[in-house]
């Protein structure tokens, strides 16, 4: 049952293409859950801990005020608020139970990486060199290429540090990110070459540093994806005028307006949770240049294209500085589990930059790892911090 528990969780995390929609998103990861809930509730007892009774708290707060400042309704707060803490509800107790075997979690999710790539690879091959369509990525069976680089990066980091162990394992996930052709992918792989060492600011890193910042300008220069979303992005943020821009840019800048139109009036805590997708309606059409994406202006609004941008229009300063200042506080860089606190870092750099659903199928994965790989470093016990 325990085999059970760790794949089927994996098989969840990774399953975002399994979607059946009825008005809302039904995701395979949310059958996983419910049956998962059950094997859990069995081998122990469910338990909240404290900090998801704070967060849930501050959401009903945040969602409550601002349906009464009319800024959300009851809808959008409601769904926010409980797939949040169902979500987090079911990994904090999945990484309970597996709470002295984080390592061995990782490495399983490390593996599936691995096999994942090879598909992707197959899939690759299959329609690049078979089919002849020479504009296909690389995105496995995930739903698009930048969601599969983010859900393999920390792999990709472990890979690379533990190089000597695993080269076939090393060289697939690598080629496999390199094929995805995501510009979040790429710097992904940058930051990982930043961050390789323990010390990230010896002088001895300088000729990683240089390898990186070489690694980026060609792809600058030689990707044509790459250089026109960086080319438009810098040009379409300067004015917030996205007028001849591409569709990426597009996505970025409109949810980028969107919040700085929010901050604006509500600065401290945003127009509350799961109201981005409102706030897009009401400040869009002020856009310049929006009239050329007429077919789909509001391309990302419900996710805002990126989480920290979703963080600030629905909860504000205050709830973008408490992610920071959670990251940074669970954050461990003890020899014995470093690798897996930067292996994480990458994602939450991909999610805070690009992706902005609030439970996403691997989002609360890496969260509750993270959180859990800092307790078995710290050697201090969770049990402190849960309730029945």
């Amino acid at each position: 049952m325990r085999k059970f528990l760790l794949y089927s969780t994996l098989v969840g995390v990774f399953g975002e293409a399994a979607i059946i929609n009825f008005g809302v998103d039904l995701k395979l990861l949310y059958l996983i859950v419910f049956i998962n809930f059950v094997i859990l509730a069995k081998k122990q007892s469910i338990l909240i801990p404290r900090f998801q009774i704070y967060l849930f708290i501050f959401l009903l707060f945040s969602g409550t005020f601002s349906i009464l400042n009319g800024t959300n309704d009851i809808p959008h707060a409601t769904e926010q608020i409980i797939g949040i803490n169902v979500l987090l509800l079911y990994f904090y107790n999945f990484f309970l139970y597996f709470k002295e075997s984080v390592k061995f979690v990782f490495e399983s999710y490390a593996k599936a990486c691995y096999y994942l790539a090879i598909i992707g690879l197959i899939i690759f091959i299959y329609t690049f060199f078979l089919k002849g369509d020479h504009e296909f990525r690389l995105y496995s069976i995930l739903l698009e290429p930048a969601h599969y680089a983010g859900a393999i990066l920390p792999a990709f980091y472990y890979y690379i540090k533990n190089y000597v162990d695993f080269k076939k394992e090393t060289i697939i996930v690598t080629l496999s990110l390199f094929l995805a052709g995501s510009s979040i992918g790429f710097l992904g792989i940058l930051i990982a070459f930043f961050i390789y060492n323990k010390k990230v600011f010896q002088f001895k890193n300088v000729i990683i540093y240089a390898g990186a910042i070489s690694i980026g300008t060609f792809l600058y220069l030689t990707v044509d994806n790459v250089k026109m979303r960086v080319d438009d992005t810098l040009k379409s943020s300067s004015n917030f005028d996205v007028s001849g821009a591409n569709w990426s840019t597009y996505a970025l800048i409109s949810n980028l307006y969107v919040t700085s139109r929010v901050l604006e009036k509500n600065i401290l805590l945003g127009n509350g949770i799961g109201s981005h997708q409102l706030s897009h309606g009401r400040y869009i059409d002020s856009l310049v240049g929006v009239d050329e994406f007429s077919l789909i202006p509001d391309l990302n609004s419900k996710d805002a294209n990126s989480l920290m941008l979703r963080i600030l229009s629905d909860l504000g300063l205050v709830g973008a500085l408490t992610v920071i200042f959670l990251i940074v506080k669970h954050y461990s860089n003890d020899d014995n589990y470093y690798i897996i606190s930067r292996a994480i870092l990458i994602y939450f750099f991909y999610k805070l930059l690009r992706e902005g659903h609030y439970f996403s199928p691997e989002m609360y994965f890496f969260v509750m790892m993270y959180y859990f790989n800092y307790k078995e470093s710290s050697k201090s016990s969770v049990e402190y911090e849960k309730i029945i």
